[in-house]
Order: structure tokens, then sequence, then C-alpha cells
């Protein structure tokens, strides 16, 4: 009695070619150019954040006094000043977005990596399908986290300038520069 094994998408053969099909999948802010905001690409500008930094002021920013004896900064031309900034350090703090996703979703990005070879072995996707899902789910978690992003606060100074108080939402140019390339 003999058994006949039935090929089923390429057999072994078709197996060995779908997994070894090499891919990498690069996500973040992948040449996003120069900030709408001046002379910083978007990509240096969130390194800033997600790393934090500190700023070399040159100073020279105007400022009033409030009723409470703070320093508040206003537009440069505005009537009334009190004095101008000197030179100073500005501190930014970090604010991890891209490594703090990857962290808090690890879990869930090694189950859908699991899910997603699955499907390459049985021939239900390829590769490239593949890391083009998971690359979007990354990038999707991303942000995310940039949207939902709070701590540490802005300064007020920070959020009367911008008129937010979301620490990485500006003009939106390096939420919406978060994206994920397929390498084959």
């Amino acid at each position: 009695m003999s058994f006949k094994r039935k090929k089923i998408n390429g057999g072994i053969e078709g197996l060995k070619k779908r997994i070894k099909t090499p891919g990498t999948v690069d996500v973040g802010i992948i040449d996003a150019g120069k900030h709408k905001s001046g002379d910083m690409t978007v990509a240096e500008i969130a390194t800033t954040h997600e790393y934090g930094a500190e700023i070399d002021h040159p100073g020279g920013t105007p400022y009033k006094i409030s009723k409470e004896g703070k320093a508040i900064f206003v537009k440069k031309g505005t009537p009334g000043i009190a004095g101008v900034t000197k030179p100073h350090k500005i501190k930014i703090p970090e604010r991890s977005f891209m490594r703090s996703t990857l962290h808090k979703e690890s879990k869930k990005i090694s189950i859908l990596q699991k899910k997603l070879l699955k499907q390459i072995s049985k021939g239900e996707i390829t590769t490239t399908t593949a890391l083009g899902l998971l690359g979007e789910f990354v990038s999707d978690k991303i942000k995310q986290k940039i949207v939902s992003i709070s701590d540490p606060p802005n300064k007020p100074s920070t959020i009367r300038s911008k008129g937010s108080s979301n620490p990485l939402i500006d003009t939106g140019q390096m939420k919406n520069s978060v994206t994920y390339e397929v390498n084959r």
C-alpha cells in the first residue's frame, strides 16, 4: 500500500522559498525632509523629543511681567515689553514615543509576527505583504502614542505660543511623517 502526498502551495520547495525570501521593514520618520517651523528636519525634531535635548538659546525673546510677577513671552514688536531674554539653555525633556511604543507593544508585535509567519508558511500571503502589515501596525501604534502623550507636560509659555497642551503635536507634521518602508 502506498500513500501519495498532495502538494499544497508548492510543497516543501514552495515553503522553503516563502520562508527564505529576505526582507525587513523600517518604521519611523523616514526621509521626511525639513520641518515647517524652521531649519531642522522632521527627523531631528523627532530625535530631540525621543531622547530629550539641551539647546543653547541665543536670547533676544521679548517678555512682559504678569500680574503674578511672572515673565510672559510676547511677540517681537509688542508694545510695553519689560525686557528681552539673555542667552540661556533650554532643556527639552525626553518624551519617548518610538522606543516606549515598541516596549509597550512588544507582546502584540510578537503575536502578530507569529501569525504572519504562519500565513507566509501556508502560502496565504507573501513576505512583502506580511512586512507591510507589520509596518502598518507599528506605525499606527507610534502615531497613537504621539497623540496621547501628555507627560512631561509643556510649560505654560509653550502652551500659550502653540495654543495646545499636547507636547508632541504642533503642526502635525511629525505625526504624519511616521511611516514604514518594506525592504526586499
